[in-house]
This record gives C-alpha cells, sequence and structure tokens, in this order.
C-alpha cells in the first residue's frame, strides 16, 4: 500500500486537492470564515472535493479562532475602530457594555401627523442624515 501511495503521489494524482485544500484552509484561517470552501467549489467547479477542503478549513479555523484574532478584528484592533467585545457567555452581566453608551438617543423623530411645516422645521432644525418615522411622537412606534 505504500508503495501505491507514493507512486500515485508521484504521479501528481493528488498535488491539485491538496493545493485546493490549502489554499480554502489558509484563507479560512485568516478571515475565520468558512464561505472560503464555499468559493473554492464554485471557482474551480470541483464539488469532488468537497470533503477534503471543508474538513481543511473547519480544522484550520478552528486553530485559528484559538490563536489569533480574525484579519477584519485585527484591522480593528490596529486602527483602534470601536467594536463590542465578544459575547462568550449567555449571562446578561458578563460584559458591562450596554446600549445606552454607544447608542445615540436623541434623534428628532417624523411622525405621521405632522403638518408641512412642522416637517420643514425638524429637517431644518437638524444636520441628521436620517430621520425614523413614526406613527406618534407619543408612542414612537
Amino acid at each position: 500500500a505504500a508503495v501505491e501511495c507514493s507512486t500515485i503521489l508521484a504521479q501528481g494524482m493528488y498535488d491539485k486537492p491538496l493545493c485546493l485544500a490549502g489554499a480554502a484552509a489558509f484563507s479560512g484561517a485568516v478571515t475565520h470564515t468558512l464561505s472560503t470552501a464555499l468559493l473554492v467549489f464554485e471557482l474551480t467547479g470541483q464539488i469532488a472535493h468537497f470533503l477534503p477542503v471543508l474538513l481543511a478549513v473547519l480544522v484550520a479555523n478552528a486553530i485559528a479562532q484559538k490563536f489569533q484574532p480574525s484579519f477584519y478584528d485585527g484591522t480593528i484592533i490596529v486602527k483602534k475602530l470601536p467594536y463590542l467585545p465578544r459575547i462568550r457567555s449567555t449571562a446578561t452581566g458578563s460584559y458591562s457594555v450596554t446600549v445606552g453608551q454607544f447608542m445615540n438617543t436623541d434623534l428628532q423623530c417624523l411622525s405621521q401627523d405632522l403638518s408641512s411645516t412642522q416637517l420643514l422645521q425638524v429637517l431644518t432644525s437638524t444636520s441628521d442624515p436620517v430621520y425614523p418615522v413614526v406613527e406618534s411622537t407619543e408612542s414612537m412606534v
């Protein structure tokens, strides 16, 4: 059996699927996504290599998630952009970040019963690019 395997590998029969699996696993590990396996199948049209590619992506993804953030999370951290922490438990007290700390609550709402002069007054009084439309200003629904 060892002779047959070395002969098959020497003939180059399995090097292309292994390269495909390696490329998909690398990009999946960097981005922490499983969609790279689907992209490989769509780009190559080789659904016959489904199992090795998917297993390689799953294993690489699991290992990478243990040791490093994804490419996207790393970019957010390096640029010091605000982001919410990962939620690891279902306990409500696991993080001290609340919605009120980052949500803008000072919004002008447009209700259905506004007259055209009131509407114009609301639109010119603020520089908000977006206005929520509600049924009434009392219910805010």
